[in-house]
């Protein structure tokens, strides 16, 4: 059940689902959520499931109110992370409260990460019990046999020539959204500091602009005048950018499970990132990359430069981030963790 995609009923009739479109506005819209309701609560009476999973927090809030009045015993809300964690004031009281409501309403919840576990607890979301997280955390895994640097080096060669990087240049990474959730006006601060010191360092830009959380204009339009630095627009299939970079910064201000820093890590790339929740389960400190406090630029600056002046470092951490992802993160043992999960909330609650 979501919003109407053609893209999203392909993918589910190609696994022999059955795909049930209903139009959500992502935004509050009282009157476009009230119909939205009506019409899961008529699905729902006329599917009559034993079990729900919901998430994003206004699918979780809808859904689960309609699941509660129509009496589904086992309902899952999968908390993928916490957007109320940079909302202030009234925006973020509003938060608070879908989310403790949304909690509330569901039977289990499925937290992508310890990290994102512990800190639901602490803000009294949820309470700690209730909680769970699927082995070590993410909802698909991390598919480490196509997540391999060897099978890429080719095809990350050809991104660098492509873009006029030299062989022997080093390529900083950057992979998500530009937005200023994830950090853009500390990378642009890093950035233009790093420059200026290693001539050889290029930077690699992989996503696109999201207008919602649009960054700094001034400071994005540094980047964007530097010849540097390099785009890539948004790509379905990011293998040969990991491929062709070096070191991953990664300064968001929130996450539920970072995809991007254990997808870097299995492809042998160490990562500087926030240290907080969501990047501290994907990152171990001093072994696989640098958890640095969110918003201190300068304590960025040091852990790229560290990892700039010393291949080695950037070696040893790359190979040791490979072997975290592989051993707590690999498809296998997150799918069947998964469906221990749902099983066992299925004889409970059903």
């Amino acid at each position: 059940l979501c919003s109407p995609s053609d893209q999203a009923r392909l993918q589910v009739e190609a696994q022999g689902a059955h795909f049930h479109p209903v139009a959500m506005e992502r935004a509050i819209a009282p009157l476009a959520d009230l119909r939205s309701l009506y019409q899961i609560l008529m699905l729902l009476v006329r599917i009559r499931p034993a079990m729900i999973n919901t998430g994003t927090p206004k699918a979780g809030l809808l859904v689960m109110c309609a699941a509660a009045l129509t009496g589904v015993p086992a309902r899952i809300y999968t908390l993928h992370g916490l957007r109320l964690e940079t909302a202030t004031g009234i925006k973020r009281c509003l938060f608070m409260s879908i989310e403790w409501l949304v909690c509330t309403l569901a039977t289990d919840v499925l937290c992508v990460s310890p990290g994102l576990r512990d800190h639901v607890g602490e803000l009294g979301l949820c309470p700690h019990r209730k909680a769970r997280v699927a082995a070590s955390g993410s909802v698909n895994g991390i598919d480490v046999v196509m997540f391999a640097r060897a099978r890429w080096q080719e095809a990350g060669q050809d991104l660098r020539k492509s873009l006029g990087i030299a062989t022997d240049a080093t390529v900083i990474g950057f992979v998500g959204r530009f937005v200023r959730d994830k950090g853009m006006q500390e990378l642009v601060q890093v950035w233009t500091w790093i420059r200026e010191r290693f001539p050889n360092v290029h930077l690699l830009m992989v996503g696109d602009l999201d207008e919602g959380d649009r960054p700094d204009s001034a400071d994005f339009g540094l980047l964007q005048s530097d010849a540097r630095v390099h785009w890539t627009g948004f790509l379905s299939e990011i293998f040969h950018c990991y491929a062709a970079m070096d070191l991953l910064l990664f300064p968001s201000y929130r996450e539920g499970l970072s995809l991007t820093l254990l997808e870097a890590g299995a492809m042998n790339v160490p990562a500087v990132a926030s240290d907080i929740p969501g990047c501290r389960d994907a990152v171990v400190h001093q072994q696989t990359g640098v958890l640095v406090p969110v918003h201190h630029v300068d304590d960025l600056r040091s852990a790229v430069a560290r990892y700039l002046g010393d291949p080695d470092l950037r070696r040893r951490h790359g190979q040791a981030a490979r072997a975290y992802v592989v051993d707590q993160f690999s498809r296998p043992r997150v799918w069947q963790a998964l469906r221990d999960y749902y099983v066992e909330v299925s004889e409970r609650r059903t």
